[in-house]
């Protein structure tokens, strides 16, 4: 389950967007081709995930001999986990759409050079909580918490030993990193250090979300991220 959440998860969209843009080039080469691209390999995707739940849950509400639910509660449990992503996707772009806003496209250009930088030592953490979720929910849920809690300090002490040499370089040469980009962006240097120290307070909380994702606690990581989301704009106001 871990490995086809992986390749759903990671792979498949812009596997199959790669592949669909292939085949549209030769047709024609307009950049729009890029979004269709994407959005064919979203939504082939999305048909695969349906089918695969359905292979394996059924569109019946029934989640087994073992166990059962109405669909109507399957629904309700999932429903927080869409308002969390939600919210956690209107975060990702709060700060550009602000600074686009309320400064120049030049400073959202350069921005956006450093914070692409910057998310290069959070990419162990994505890796990670691709294998960790399904790993916190089934220790959660055979109610093992000393597994639980150990599973926790590994992933951390492996999120932060593989995310810190990273920024530490980023830190440390922060004007070099960015010229490899051209000159002109080396004048991010302040928001790719903000950037970089955020990115190793995300490193070493771990997987908090996920964690509480996958514990029952959906609600109040929603809770969390809409109390952040606010605190995101105010403290991207104020930064710009």
């Amino acid at each position: 389950a871990v490995t086809l959440y992986s390749l759903l998860q990671n792979i498949s969209i812009i596997g199959i967007a790669l592949i669909v843009l292939f085949g549209i080039h030769r047709l024609s080469d307009q950049p729009i081709n890029i979004l269709y691209a994407l959005l064919a390999g979203e939504v082939l995707v999305m048909l695969w995930s349906f089918y695969l739940v359905h292979q394996r849950i059924g569109l019946t509400g029934q989640l087994g001999a073992r166990q059962s639910a109405p669909l109507s509660e399957v629904l309700a449990a999932a429903r927080p986990y869409l308002l969390t992503s939600a919210t956690f996707f209107l975060m990702n772009w709060t700060d550009k759409l602000m600074l686009g806003l309320l400064s120049s496209q030049a400073a959202l250009g350069v921005y956006d050079v450093a914070l692409k930088i910057a998310n290069l030592g959070i990419i162990v953490i994505f890796a990670i909580n691709t294998i960790g979720a399904p790993k916190f929910a089934e220790f959660y849920s055979q109610k093992d918490l000393r597994k639980l809690e150990t599973f926790t300090h590994q992933t951390t002490f492996l999120i932060v030993t593989l995310t810190l040499p990273i920024l530490i370089g980023i830190y440390a040469f922060p004007s070099w990193v960015l010229s490899i980009f051209g000159q002109a962006y080396t004048t991010g240097q302040a928001s790719l250090l903000i950037l970089v120290i955020g990115a190793f307070v995300n490193a070493a909380s771990g997987s908090v979300i996920i964690i509480l994702n996958m514990t029952g606690k959906q609600k109040l990581a929603h809770r969390i991220l809409l109390v952040v989301g606010l605190l995101n704009i105010g403290m991207n106001g104020g930064l710009i």
